[in-house]
């Protein structure tokens, strides 16, 4: 029986600027959010929400938000709830 190639199988990761600016995107085009007052910084895999939100409701949406980034394994929740 002839011999099969090795396959190897890669998950293909975005730079961090790249995840950066899609988590940022994506709080915008959430009505929830209001992304002007969250920064995002992402090291590798690693994302930093800092900042101030309104409600509890946002802040969650916003961990929810960087949760759904491709490559996210961490994601570091420094939002402050500031009605």
């Amino acid at each position: 029986m002839p011999e099969l190639p090795e396959v190897e199988i890669t998950a293909r990761l975005l730079d961090s600027a790249l995840r950066g600016a899609r988590i940022e995107s994506a709080l915008a085009r959430t009505a929830e959010t209001d992304a002007k007052n969250i920064q995002v910084d992402v090291r590798d895999g690693k994302v930093i929400l800092k900042g101030r939100v309104h409600s509890w409701y946002e802040k969650e949406e916003a961990k929810r938000e960087a949760w759904l980034a491709p490559g996210v394994r961490e994601v570091v929740d420094e939002l402050a709830i500031t009605p």
